[in-house]
């Protein structure tokens, strides 16, 4: 089967060299594809034998283009939560005739299902993997007990238990607020992590901003993959998939409920270098062995043409 791959993220899952050995497949700009004219697309369509297209949900992009073909449209969301619960998706989904949603949340997939009600949609979930060629042990010191890393935009939470880690006399830790756009800041920021014991996770949203009906369903956050693979402790709130991805408080992780717990455990792990280490190395070995960019774009090729071979 042959995909078109619309997606704007220069260097990502999609565009990734990985992809391409599992899959034949087209990747191209979402702003070029959406500017043709509708009899444009349709004989790109024809001409490359387009059995399915994955696009992902952008503002200002019509949509309406696609509901008339007669091959599968897939629109890849970046943030399951946020779109569980929206209205103005709901009707991008109904109005244009989606054939199929993904996301990486297996936690969300039923909460999904319900939200889309009563519109029946093929739900994809599928795990998101990283560069384990830049995210890996460089054998570095580690300088620091705990590493902070990324915008408090976006992990509201973090904010707050980075305050008070910081405020701790006995905990060395260190912020990092560089946003990685290419290889080489992707690299720097792989050796951030490598410096320190613990690294802060993805998953820092107050609990109200990822619980659908109850559930919860948050994505999941590469940044939990990236610490582990650098062979750095990751210390997280808990997110919706961590037990069917294989993560285990005190087994490959360190999971805590609060800041004060989130201060505990740092102090308690500091002060047992064993335990900490053996934590660390079981989860470098569990990101290694099954959350590199090859092993999780060959699954969602695979979901895909599943769902749609029947």
């Amino acid at each position: 089967m042959t995909g078109l791959m619309i997606n704007h993220y220069t260097g990502s899952f999609f565009e990734d060299e990985a992809l391409k050995k599992w899959s034949e497949y087209f990747a191209i700009q979402p702003k070029e594809f959406f500017s043709w004219e509708l009899d444009k697309i349709k004989q790109f369509i024809r001409d490359n034998d387009i059995s399915y297209i994955h696009t992902s949900l952008w503002k200002d992009v019509d949509y309406s283009k696609l509901k008339d073909f007669t091959i599968p449209v897939i629109i890849g969301l970046g943030d399951a939560p946020r779109a569980i619960g929206s209205e103005s998706f709901k009707r991008i989904v109904i109005d244009n005739k989606i054939w199929g949603v993904s996301f990486h949340s297996y936690a969300a997939v039923e909460c999904m299902r319900d939200f889309l009600q009563p519109y029946e949609v093929e739900i994809i979930p599928y795990i998101l993997g990283i560069n384990l060629s830049t995210f890996k042990d460089y054998g570095l010191n580690k300088e620091y007990d705990v590493v902070s890393t990324g915008k408090y935009s976006n992990y509201q939470f973090r904010r707050e238990i980075d305050m008070v880690l910081r405020a701790n006399e006995r905990i060395t830790f260190a912020r990092y607020r560089k946003q990685a756009t290419n290889a080489e800041e992707h690299i720097e920021y792989a050796k951030v992590l490598n410096r320190s014991l613990i690294g802060i996770g993805g998953c820092m949203q107050h609990p109200n901003m990822s619980h659908y009906k109850g559930k919860l369903i948050s994505d999941n956050f590469p940044k939990n993959f990236e610490i582990c693979a650098t062979k750095t402790c990751l210390l997280s709130s808990d997110w919706g998939d961590r037990e069917f991805l294989g993560f285990r408080d005190g087994l490959n992780c360190i999971i805590f409920s609060s800041p004060r717990d989130a201060i505990r455990k740092v102090l308690y792990y500091k002060e047992n270098p064993e335990e900490l280490n053996r934590i660390t190395y079981n989860g470098y070995e569990l990101v290694h062995n099954n959350f590199d960019y090859d092993t999780t774009a060959k699954k969602l090729v695979k979901s895909i043409e599943k769902k749609i071979n029947g």
